[in-house]
């Protein structure tokens, strides 16, 4: 069975679109793929998300969203 591991930095580009965000996708979205990430990511991911908020890139309702997305897809994953 195939596997791929995201790190953090990959892992933000399936909730905030970005350069490689469609590989990331097409990643998740491939049944047949399974997927690896750090139990750090879930801090880490937090993190790059609040640094967004700081740059000005998303909105603190956008961080909380993308928050939201992130914990609910990690509760609800079978792979």
């Amino acid at each position: 069975m195939p596997g791929s591991f995201l790190d953090t930095s990959a892992l933000v580009k399936r909730y905030h679109p970005e350069a490689g965000s469609a590989e990331v996708d097409r990643l998740w979205n491939d049944p047949a793929q399974t997927l690896f990430v750090s139990r750090l990511s879930a801090l880490e991911i937090v993190s790059a998300f609040a640094g967004k908020v700081r740059a000005g890139t998303i909105s603190p309702v956008d961080f909380d969203s993308l928050r939201g997305r992130f914990f609910a897809d990690v509760a609800t994953s079978d792979r």
